[in-house]
C-alpha cells in the first residue's frame, strides 16, 4: 500500500479484492473491481466511480502511483485465472485506460502473476 500527497492531503487507494462476508467456502464468485481512496488527514473513506470502463474484477494485483496524477495496476487473479494485464488511471481525467502492447510477441509481455511487487525508479543511471 503508498502513501500520496495530492493538494497536501495523503491518500491511501486500493482496487479490488475479495469480499468474505457471508461467504462459507473459498469462492471466486465474491471478486471485486472496485475503486476506493481513503483520506489520512479527513479519516473518511470514498469510493471512486468512473465512466470509463474498469479493470476486471481482481485480488492479488499490484498498483502503484507513478506520478501525483497517474496510478498503475498490473496482475491479480480472477475466476478466469492469474492476470498480466494493464492499466492506468488518470485523477484528472477520472478514467482508467488499458494499456495493449502492439506489435509485439508473447515474450515480450510479463508473465501473469499475483501478489508481485512494483518499484518506481527516478534518476537511475
Amino acid at each position: 500500500m503508498e502513501i500520496i500527497k495530492i493538494n497536501n492531503e495523503e491518500f491511501i487507494h486500493i482496487f479490488g479484492g475479495y469480499n468474505w462476508k457471508n461467504v462459507t467456502n473459498y469462492n471466486l464468485q465474491h471478486e471485486l473491481n472496485d475503486f476506493w481512496k481513503y483520506s489520512i488527514d479527513q479519516n473518511t473513506w470514498l469510493q471512486i466511480l468512473t465512466s470509463s470502463s474498469v479493470p476486471n474484477s481482481r485480488y492479488g494485483a499490484n498498483i502503484r502511483w507513478i506520478d501525483e496524477q497517474k496510478l498503475f495496476l498490473f496482475g491479480g487473479i480472477n475466476s478466469k485465472g492469474v492476470l498480466n494485464d494493464s492499466w492506468l488511471y488518470n485523477i484528472n481525467s477520472n478514467k482508467w485506460i488499458e494499456i495493449i502492447m502492439t506489435n509485439s510477441t508473447e515474450t515480450d509481455w510479463p508473465i501473469p502473476v499475483k501478489y508481485s511487487t512494483l518499484q518506481k525508479y527516478s534518476n537511475v543511471i
